[in-house]
């Protein structure tokens, strides 16, 4: 969560606070995840715990943003990887698989939007979320940061998802340099979806790649290089704005993840076509 928190512009005090929040989380989880069986539920608990801590942690002084404290602790939770994965089953006309995807996304966002709110409503001291949220780099030094944070957080996933420890190293550079070019378009251009395309297609292709070297499964390069660019955060925002009653926030968010998912889905689906001969003989090389 430090890495990923860094790696969308947080300060470290921020990334603290959202690394101690994302800690009661687990707690929570741990606690209460064989008892609560039901996981919209637990969802909410958590994301609850999320607010109570980051909330009281912001009010103690520790922490600049409230607002990207609670996002930083949220990562663990957002189902960006569900919708992405939502949006290519429907592109391949597996309507059933993608819808199945892309209600529990849904299902998911609006726990943890419920869990959030509700828990800010109910404290004095709290205030509920009201403005969007900038990635605007601005020094080298700070883009620099960005990058090296995105690869750390990329193997934090990883371990996280239980990836063997042999691959890290091509993940994190993997997650690293898909960031640095996703902030790099962004920069020049400021065209979301030109933004996500090439370093989707960088990321989808190397996966390939490194799956053929490595004789392992694309998957296990790909569901974890590509986070940095899942919108699961955006998606998010959208439902909470949504609930809150910022519909004009709610429907940008829910229009550029939408881009983005789809834009994702079209690099891997390009990547995908090259024929499975090219790879092994580059191994072979």
């Amino acid at each position: 969560m430090v890495g990923f928190s860094l790696a969308l512009g947080s300060s470290w005090s921020d990334s603290l606070a959202s690394a101690l929040s994302g800690l009661v989380a687990g707690l929570v989880f741990q606690l209460i995840g064989s008892k609560i069986h039901t996981g919209f539920l637990l969802t909410i608990m958590g994301s609850a715990a999320i607010a109570l801590t980051a909330n009281v942690l912001y009010a103690l002084g520790l922490g600049q943003h409230r607002s990207l404290i609670i996002l930083g602790a949220l990562m663990v939770l957002v189902p960006g990887a569900f919708f992405v994965n939502s949006v290519r089953e429907f592109s391949q006309n597996n309507f059933s698989t993608g819808l199945s995807l892309l209600m529990s996304a849904l299902l998911t966002c609006f726990s943890i939007s419920v869990g959030i709110a509700a828990t800010i409503a109910l404290l004095p001291f709290a205030e509920q979320m009201t403005t969007p949220f900038s990635n605007v780099t601005h020094t080298w030094w700070e883009g620099l940061v960005k990058v090296i944070m995105a690869g750390v957080g990329t193997i934090a996933f990883s371990l996280l998802y239980h990836v063997p420890k042999r691959y890290f190293g091509d993940l994190g550079i993997l997650g690293a340099l898909s960031w640095f070019l996703y902030l790099f378009i962004n920069q020049m251009t400021e065209i979301e979806a030109m933004a996500v395309l090439f370093p989707a297609l960088f990321v989808a292709f190397f996966s390939r790649v490194l799956a053929a070297k490595r004789k392992s499964p694309m998957t296990i390069f790909l569901s974890t290089s590509i986070f940095p660019l899942i919108p699961g955060l955006g998606f998010y925002r959208a439902i909470y704005f949504l609930i809150t009653g910022m519909d004009n926030l709610a429907l940008t968010y829910m229009r550029s993840c939408f881009i983005t998912a789809f834009t994702i889905a079209i690099a891997i689906s390009i990547v995908q076509q090259i024929p499975l001969d090219y790879f092994t003989k580059q191994r072979m090389k």
